[in-house]
């Protein structure tokens, strides 16, 4: 798996599988078409360029808020969703270098991706397989997480695994949240259309129905 962006769970089911009697079944490149990137298997380096700004919006907004929680030296966790653009604006604002992203799935380090990419990164360090990656969350290791929510009430209360009638699941959000030193979540506290304007370098609520 040297040139796959993320090793995930791969060896630790084959080796499951393997000891319980199973067949395990591996795609193989010289036989089969590899889809890759070369920038997230960390096989090249691409300029920091590369990562295009965010739009100045709500999102945008709220992360150049959350960005100030970062600590120089600090291992960051990045989580799925309004946590992604912290990643950009970091990067954006040149401060990508003096903290350590992380990523659930194994990505340690880097310019974590979003959106369908959400896991992989660019210029990434080390790629460790998952187990390996809660083990250090479960010690301690995070310094600061950066955690996303579909709803919060006055209590502080959290739901992170039910948007609607669907089910996502929680995820590793009761392992991060527990063991990080520090958790941000960050939203828009929304649940409807959002429409906001910048003027005079003010944010204005224009609709939120």
């Amino acid at each position: 798996m040297d040139r796959e962006a993320l090793t995930l769970e791969a060896q630790a089911i084959a080796m499951a599988a393997h000891t319980s009697g199973g067949i395990d079944i591996a795609q193989v490149e010289r036989n089969t078409r590899s889809l890759n990137s070369a920038a997230f298997s960390s096989e090249i380096r691409v300029p920091i360029s590369a990562v295009a700004p965010m739009a100045l919006d709500e999102r945008k907004i709220i992360a150049l808020r959350a960005a100030m929680e970062l600590a120089a030296n600090g291992v960051v966790k990045l989580g799925i969703g309004m946590p992604e653009g912290i990643a950009n604006v970091a990067t954006e604002g040149k401060i990508i270098d003096l903290i350590t992203p992380t990523t659930e799935p194994g990505v340690i380090g880097g310019v974590p991706a979003g959106g369908l990419n959400f896991g992989a990164a660019i210029n990434t360090p080390a790629i460790v397989d998952q187990p390996s990656q809660f083990d250090f969350y479960d010690g301690g290791g995070l310094d600061i997480a950066f955690l996303g929510l579909a709803q919060a009430n006055r209590e502080g209360n959290l739901n992170v695994s039910k948007f609607g009638p669907k089910l996502a699941g929680a995820g590793g959000f009761v392992n991060i949240s527990q063991s990080a030193k520090k958790v941000a979540f960050v939203g828009t506290f929304t649940a409807g259309n959002l429409e906001m304007a910048l003027e005079n370098g003010a944010l204005k609520l224009l609709a939120d129905s």
